[in-house]
C-alpha cells in the first residue's frame, strides 16, 4: 500500500541562500501519476528588432508560468536553441581573425585560452633566456579576443537567463536543456 503522500503532487520550496527573501516551489509527481512536463526551444531571437517587437521572450514565459500555476508542471525540457550568441562574431576583437580565409591561418591563430597561456608561458621562458623579448602585439591581440569572447558569453548568459519570466520558470520547474550539435558551428568557421 503506498502512503497518501507519495501518490500525490509534492510542493517542495527552497531558498538558496538563507536570508534570501525570493523562495521557489517546485512540484514533484505523485508515484502513481503521469508527469506533467512541457517543451520548449528556440528561447531567444537572432534579429533585436524583432526581438524589441515582440517583447522579447518574456510573453512566452509568462504564459508558460500561468500554465505552472494553472496545474504545476513535474519537468520542462529545453529542445536546444535556449541562448542565441550569434552577436560574438560582431566583437572588434575577432575582425582579423574572421577575414582570414585561409584554413590553416584560422587554426595557427592564437585564438583559444589554450594556445594563450602557450604563447604567454612561452614569452616568460624566453623572456628568461633574451631579456630583449617583450609582448607582442600579436599575442596581446590574442589575449585581447579571448577575453572580449569570454566576456560576451558570460554577460550575454547573465542577462538572458536571469530576464524577470524566464528565471521564475528555471525557479520553479525543474529543467533538463539539451545542447544543440556543434557541427553547422564547426563547419562556418573553418
Amino acid at each position: 500500500m503506498i502512503p497518501e503522500f507519495c501518490s500525490i503532487d509534492t510542493f517542495t520550496d527552497y531558498v538558496f541562500l538563507p536570508t534570501a527573501a525570493c523562495r521557489h516551489r517546485f512540484v514533484v509527481p505523485g508515484i502513481a501519476q503521469k508527469w506533467r512536463w512541457g517543451f520548449y526551444t528556440c528561447n531567444g531571437f537572432h534579429d533585436h528588432e524583432q526581438e524589441a517587437e515582440m517583447g522579447g521572450i518574456q510573453p512566452l514565459w509568462s504564459d508558460v508560468l500561468f500554465c505552472h500555476q494553472t496545474k504545476p508542471m513535474h519537468v520542462m525540457i529545453g529542445g536546444g536553441d535556449q541562448l542565441y550568441c550569434d552577436d560574438v562574431w560582431n566583437l572588434p576583437a575577432l575582425s582579423s581573425w574572421l577575414q582570414l580565409d585561409d584554413v590553416a591561418q584560422r587554426l595557427a591563430y592564437p585564438f583559444t585560452q589554450v594556445r594563450v597561456r602557450d604563447l604567454l608561458r612561452g614569452m616568460r621562458e624566453a623572456k628568461h633566456t633574451c631579456p630583449h623579448l617583450c609582448p607582442t602585439t600579436f599575442s596581446l591581440a590574442a589575449q585581447e579576443m579571448s577575453d572580449q569572447v569570454e566576456w560576451f558569453y558570460f554577460t550575454n548568459y547573465i542577462r538572458h537567463w536571469s530576464q524577470p519570466k524566464f528565471s521564475d520558470a528555471l525557479g520553479s520547474v525543474p529543467q533538463v536543456l539539451k545542447v544543440a550539435r556543434w557541427y553547422p558551428v564547426i563547419h562556418i568557421l573553418f
